[in-house]
């Protein structure tokens, strides 16, 4: 079965204007996770003066108002206070990618007062961490995700969660957007479809131009799972429909990142009440084509705000959206604290049977690898010095 992208909104987004990069910092990490690029890798901290090139070269090619730090374990830079201050004075919106191992309440409040907005926590089956037992549940895994959740959300910061989802685990796709629907700390959560990168082989060129494989075609890994399956799995079992998408530099009506805009309402002792959801409408198309004629750049992140929250609901109601499901909801909850929660589905970039490359036509994840832009999800994959 494949994605009825007809009702999902394509986001207007090209390779020069998407709003969001990536800088990689660090190599090296204080866990382990079974997918990890970072094996037997040696540690190395990109100086201040490197990640400043680095985003001297993404600007050259691409105006963003957000960007994302990522590693290895980006909590381990000893200059990443120095690393978010300078990025903050360039007006933009910070994220972190962290497994959340070094997050205890001081350094969530020394994050925040650097500036940071976003912190995603990858807390994951298959890691071996210090933090859990050595065969820990999924309850044990979501407590401790709710706990690290809870000092970022205190400190002032939004929360959010990541996964990597191996075809072996596809089932329990819906069960991690159960529990981030259902929390009342959770904003964000990207899910990264697994690839097993090593096969696609060495990579070449950038996303100025063209990216080319040494190797001409590859099978697909037993364990990689399709993007198509698990959007319908969401469909099916828990009435997830798809909110917008990326499509393909070579199919761009093949899906490669899939967004859900799922409000949610909670109680005011944080209680989980209700969700459902969203479909796009005219209000979010206007917004973003205003935001980008008044200050050349596309919004990314959105900071959560219920009262903004109720009044997107109401206008998307009139304007295309769900009229009567949205409404309900806004009269069920009308005393609840609203989150308009993203779940953000990844299908990494991978090498066709014809041999070509294919990628997201726009790669909001691009970042600097040996001087060159590509995308963070085969950055590894460029042999460059």
């Amino acid at each position: 079965m494949n994605i009825d992208i007809k009702k999902a909104w394509r986001l207007p987004w090209r390779m020069n204007n998407a709003p969001h990069a990536v800088l990689d910092i660090v190599r090296g990490c204080n866990i382990q996770c079974r997918s990890c690029y970072n094996d037997n890798v040696q540690s190395y901290f990109k100086s201040l003066d490197e990640i400043k090139s680095d985003f001297q070269k993404i600007c050259q090619f691409r105006k963003i108002s957000s960007v994302g730090l990522i590693g290895g374990e980006p909590l381990l830079h000893p200059e990443i206070i120095e690393v978010i201050r300078f990025l903050k004075s360039k007006n933009l919106d910070v994220e972190i990618f962290t497994n959340g191992l070094l997050l205890d309440e001081k350094k969530s409040q020394e994050l925040a007062t650097a500036g940071v907005d976003l912190i995603f926590m990858h807390i994951d089956i298959g890691q071996k961490r210090l933090d859990l037992p050595e065969n820990y549940t999924l309850t044990q895994l979501n407590i401790l995700r709710e706990e690290k959740a809870r000092l970022v959300r205190k400190a002032g910061m939004e929360a959010a969660m990541s996964v990597t989802l191996h075809q072996q685990d596809i089932d329990r796709s819906t069960l991690f957007v159960k529990y981030f629907r259902e929390s009342p700390h959770m904003s964000y959560f990207l899910m990264t479809l697994y690839r097993h990168m090593e096969s696609i082989g060495p990579l070449k060129g950038d996303l100025s131009s063209n990216i080319t494989s040494t190797r001409m075609s590859v099978a697909r890994h037993d364990d990689e799972p399709d993007i198509n399956d698990v959007v319908t799995l969401l469909k099916e079992k828990i009435d997830l429909t798809p909110y917008a998408f990326i499509g393909g530099k070579i199919n761009a009506d093949k899906p490669r990142w899939v967004t859900y805009l799922i409000p949610a309402a909670f109680s005011k002792d944080n209680r989980y009440k209700d969700s459902f959801a969203m479909r796009h409408s005219l209000v979010e198309k206007k917004y973003l084509d205003i935001q980008y004629q008044k200050n050349g750049v596309y919004p990314f992140y959105s900071r959560q705000n219920s009262t903004m929250a109720r009044g997107m609901l109401f206008l998307n109601a009139l304007l295309g959206g769900y009229f009567f499901k949205n409404l309900l909801f806004l009269s069920n909850n009308f005393c609840s604290r609203i989150l308009l929660k993203r779940l953000l589905i990844q299908f990494p970039a991978m090498l066709l049977e014809n041999g070509q490359v294919e990628h997201c036509a726009c790669c909001p994840d691009l970042t600097v690898k040996g001087g060159a832009l590509v995308p963070v999800c085969m950055a590894d994959n460029f042999n460059r010095s």
